[in-house]
């Protein structure tokens, strides 16, 4: 294009027709220069479209990964509770079986954690472990810990020995002859409940009248299990 247009410079303006070969090239050289400046402003135009289309991509990846943080938070923090609560739960229901062990062995409930050989920790991040024994029954709690990352529920779990009563009423209903034999053995029946609500309180305690066993006040029941 620089050569057509020095040659131009010295193309002559008047009396052309002597010279037709430079009209024609001057007319050739006006049409690549059109044509380039045409690409050139296609070529911007694209570019800018490029970019629009570039922000318009971000904008939506960035709402869509809002969206899927906003649905998949709630269930995050809710599996996170979860997960603390079934601390509680798993370690309650093995001091509740511990607990019908130790009174087959001994004819006694205890009222120290160590002594059920769990290994069994009185505190963790999430709960704080106790037992309160009676003569007739013992009562095991983990009361969630305030410092835990997550509100969380509070259990207690407890066992009850079967009185010679409720097990000749019991058998006579249902004319178990096994629930007799259990009770010539040491029976015991537990349950595990717990709060309603999250809680860091100790939960109200279970009951047991007639055979039959019931959580406390703003409890609920997650199991039972008779051996």
């Amino acid at each position: 294009m620089n050569t057509y247009s020095s040659i131009l410079d010295f193309a002559p303006t008047q009396n052309t027709k002597k010279y037709p070969g430079f009209v024609y090239l001057k007319r050739w050289n006006m049409n690549i220069y059109f044509r380039a400046k045409w690409l050139q402003y296609l070529s911007n135009r694209n570019e800018n479209q490029g970019n629009v289309l570039i922000a318009l991509l971000v904008v939506v990846v960035i709402s869509i990964v809002g969206i899927l943080v906003a649905i998949a938070l709630p269930s995050a923090v809710s599996c996170g509770g979860k997960a603390g609560q079934s601390e509680g739960k798993q370690y309650i229901g093995s001091m509740n079986r511990a607990q019908q062990a130790y009174y087959l062995d001994n004819g006694a409930f205890v009222a120290s954690i160590p002594k059920l050989g769990l290994g069994v920790q009185s505190k963790t991040k999430n709960y704080e472990y106790s037992v309160r024994a009676i003569k007739t029954a013992v009562f095991n709690y983990a009361i969630a810990q305030k410092s835990a990352s997550k509100p969380l529920k509070s259990y207690v779990g407890a066992v009850f020995i079967v009185t010679a009563s409720d097990v000749d009423e019991k058998a006579a209903e249902n004319h178990d002859e096994k629930a007799a034999e259990n009770h010539e053995k040491g029976s015991s029946l537990s349950i595990v409940c717990e709060t309603e609500t999250p809680s860091n309180k100790p939960p109200a305690d279970p009951t047991y009248q007639k055979g039959a066993l019931t959580c406390g006040s703003n409890t609920t029941e997650i199991y039972r299990y008779s051996p």
